[in-house]
């Protein structure tokens, strides 16, 4: 349909612009020009580095040192001493040492002459990305020879990229491999096939942050030999099987990549050729099947995760583009996750750099949004990455709470990279000393865990993270509680003493994440607590009753206590809301006057530069005006995350400071692609502004756009499971259809209005009006039964 369908006239002029496709472990960026196609390659598991097999010790007394500069308001020596419990990077780089950010890695540029006697400008072109069946096509046509068209699509089920040609016959033209990394390639001809086979290795040190290296060379390559088994400690082995043939509607190319990576804990495969002979295997299977074979079980694969949620946002102005973007948010979620896959992010499944961008790191800060996103969107099984990855945070920070702190638990730092290094790195204290990492990135547990998933492992995490929390807080000034150390990722701060440092003591970010992290335990262990949790449940509960409140002077939230200030003012820092999205602290119901102060201080930053101006903050940023039932505001984001700006692609807004020509192999910064998180978290925003959930009560339509006039939106999921499906003409909800999973109560929040509440044999349901609504909004609760659905409709 072409509601599914982004259509572009033109081939792509940058990275930006070109059409991702995905398996959740192979990515594939197609640039769609005619008759030489240009494919940017990359693999989810492929990064620098190592794994971390001793975690250094820091010196005694230090952390109680730096809490004591903390209280004692003496910033320059809280600087030196956070500093001092950074990691920095070894001297010698194959040194594996804790703290030290690794970056995902291109695998590489694939191009292939598939129609190489075409024009450069041949008639009737266009470039499709598909996104109900994922699959790009470039289609033009070829002068005398009639018009051709190529299909893109990397199978989940038979693990290959298919490039697969139909138009005019032409002789076989070899693919060619443009590889950012040292590597042999390896060209011959086959019963009738060309095969190319590529073999390198990855980095054994690529900073996440290059300008924080202390060598010149910030990308340092490898030379030893792997061991008996055919591993190293670092930089781990690639390899690329490609091969072409002719087919009877014209040609294809068939592809599949392997990296040595075994496990965060395990030195990887250095020695290419077993994965060389594991890629060959993929691409024979796939051989044997016909083309059309394959695209069928590729389209059925993916149809069965994308088709349970569709939006319909009518032909508006504004409507149709937005809606497009939101079907690409939940292609990009499915093309970049599956149980076989790590979490999902961007920046590994299409980097475009062999280090990665500062930026993108900072956007991600507690984990990013994406994975709190899956369950809403109906994709709540691809979550098993999320919860792998959570449990491996919580074995790698249990040594760093120990080692770098000496407290109990677990405890994360920054954005961790695929081998866990979870310590302090090296970089400003801000960002490299934020304790609180952990804590964002085990959320995603705790709503699965609301839509049926596994409370085990939610609980798990949660209970080494508090283990941590505890350990932290120490009292404020005023006797209150206060996470010591802290911080504000992206801003410094002001001390007492009006001089700067990034740590201080009870960051509202952190104080946040804090109460959410204590709430989710004592929420996750339930009435009986068990004797692994009987002590701590108490603990968390009295840390609950003397947490300090989150500082509000003059009607707005502030980011630090009294006596710390942001050194920039707090200008654009949208952070220090976590608790109204994506957390859920901070409600009107709950607590209207601090509700209030966050609207206030969210209006008057969010026209400034800061944590909300681009890429993922943006999605916060649209987030939050749904939040806080804000439209105009929504709209706005609206315009600048899929408006005017935006790419052709609607991957990216264009970042003005950005190298917009970096390729595959390019290390002249991230550019274009920076702003991806934003794509691939964006339909979880836009669904909040249709139905959202606080404080046990389903909101529906409480942000509705202007822009958004008539329509319907069907398969979105609320905690418990329910599936929700809407409708409405002219801003009026029409109706609304709950399908309960269990037996529940529901409380829905209305716009004000007459409705009827029946069951799926069409009688009557007891709906009980419930008062504390919002001005224009009305409460009603009924009972429901699982396996039922329930309809309120519009009078």
């Amino acid at each position: 349909m072409d509601r599914y369908r982004i259509e572009v006239a033109r081939p792509a002029a940058s990275p930006a612009d070109a059409f991702l496709l995905g398996n959740g472990n192979l990515g594939v960026a197609v640039h769609g020009a005619p008759g030489t196609e240009t494919l940017d390659l990359g693999l989810d598991t492929l990064w620098s580095g190592g794994p971390l097999h001793a975690t250094p010790r820091r010196a005694p007394g230090l952390v109680e040192a730096l809490r004591a500069a903390i209280v004692a308001g003496n910033s320059p020596r809280t600087e030196q001493l956070a500093r001092a419990m950074q990691h920095p990077v070894p001297p010698t780089p194959a040194l594996q040492q804790d703290g030290r950010r690794d970056s995902p890695q291109p695998l590489g540029s694939l191009r292939w002459g598939y129609a190489p006697d075409v024009a450069d400008a041949p008639h009737g072109y266009s470039r499709v990305l598909d996104l109900s069946r994922a699959i790009a096509t470039t289609r033009f046509g070829t002068g005398r020879r009639g018009t051709g068209q190529l299909d893109c699509f990397v199978s989940a089920p038979d693990h290959v990229l298919l490039a697969d040609w139909m138009g005019a016959a032409h002789e076989l033209v070899a693919p060619e491999f443009d590889c950012p990394h040292p590597c042999e390639r390896q060209l011959r001809r086959r019963g009738g096939r060309i095969w190319l086979t590529v073999a390198g290795r990855a980095p054994v040190e690529a900073p996440a942050d290059p300008s924080y290296a202390r060598r010149a060379t910030a990308v340092h390559y490898g030379t030893d030999a792997p061991d008996g088994e055919g591993r190293v400690p670092a930089g781990m082995a690639f390899a690329l099987v490609v091969a072409v043939e002719t087919t009877a509607s014209g040609s294809r190319l068939v592809a599949a990549a392997r990296d040595g990576f075994l496990g965060w804990q395990t030195n990887p495969i250095g020695d290419p050729g077993p994965l060389v002979r594991a890629a060959r295997q993929q691409v024979d299977a796939a051989l044997a099947m016909d083309s059309e074979l394959l695209a069928r079980r590729h389209v059925a694969d993916h149809a069965a995760l994308f088709d349970r949620v569709d939006l319909d946002l009518g032909a508006g102005d504004g409507a149709a583009r937005d809606e497009l973007a939101f079907h690409l948010g939940r292609s990009l979620l499915i093309a970049s996750t599956r149980r076989t896959s790590s979490m999902p992010t961007s920046g590994s499944l299409w980097a475009t750099t062999r280090s990665a961008d500062t930026g993108d790191a900072l956007e991600r800060s507690g984990g990013g949004l994406a994975p709190l996103a899956l369950d809403v969107v109906g994709l709540g099984e691809l979550m098993d990455p999320v919860e792998q990855a959570a449990g491996e945070l919580v074995t790698a920070g249990r040594a760093t709470a120990a080692n770098s702190y000496g407290f109990a638990g677990a405890c994360v730092h920054g954005t961790p990279d695929i081998w866990r290094h979870g310590a302090p790195g090296e970089g400003p204290t801000d960002q490299a000393n934020w304790p609180s990492a952990l804590l964002g990135l085990i959320a995603p547990l705790y709503r699965h865990a609301e839509h049926g998933g596994d409370r085990g492992a939610a609980l798990e995490a949660h209970r080494a993270a508090v283990e941590f929390v505890l350990d932290q807080l120490i009292n404020g000034p005023d006797g209150a509680l206060l996470p010591c150390p802290s911080t504000l990722p992206g801003s410094l701060c002001l001390g007492p003493d009006g001089r700067l440092a990034g740590v201080g003591a009870g960051s509202s970010f952190d104080l946040s994440l804090v109460r959410q992290s204590l709430e989710h335990y004592v929420e996750l262990v339930g009435a009986r607590p068990g004797s692994a949790d009987a002590a701590m449940v108490a603990r968390a509960h009295a840390a609950l009753a003397g947490l300090a409140p989150l500082p509000v002077r003059a009607g707005r939230l502030r980011d630090w206590p009294r006596g710390r200030r942001p050194a920039d003012g707090g200008a654009g820092l949208l952070r220090s809301l976590h608790g109204v999205f994506p957390g859920e602290g901070i409600s009107r119901r709950r607590d209207p006057e601090l509700f209030d102060a966050a609207r206030r201080t969210f209006i008057a930053r969010t026209g400034s530069h800061g944590d909300g101006a681009w890429g993922e903050g943006l999605v916060r940023r649209l987030g939050l005006a749904a939040r806080l039932r804000l439209p105009d505001e929504a709209a706005s984001v609206l315009d600048e995350l899929v408006g005017g700006g935006s790419s052709a692609s609607l991957l990216a807004l264009r970042d003005a400071g950005a190298d917009s020509d970096a390729g595959a192999g390019s290390d002249a910064g991230a550019g274009p692609r920076r702003l991806l998180p934003a794509a691939m978290a964006l339909s979880w925003a836009m669904v909040e502004l249709l139905v959202q959930v606080a404080d046990g009560v389903v909101a529906l339509l409480p942000t509705l756009p202007a822009r958004w006039p008539d329509g319907r939106v069907a398969g979105v999921r609320v905690p418990g499971d329910h599936s929700i499906a809407l409708s409405w003409r002219g801003g009026a909800l029409r109706e609304a259809t709950v399908a309960a999973r269990r037996d529940d109560v529901l409380a829905l929040d209305l716009p004000r209005g007459e409705f009827t509440v029946r069951d799926a044999a069409g009688a009557a349901v007891d709906a009980t009006r419930v008062g504390g609504s919002d001005p224009g909004r009305m409460l009603v609760s009924f009972p429901a039964s699982r396996g039922q659905a329930y309809t309120v409709s519009a009078l």
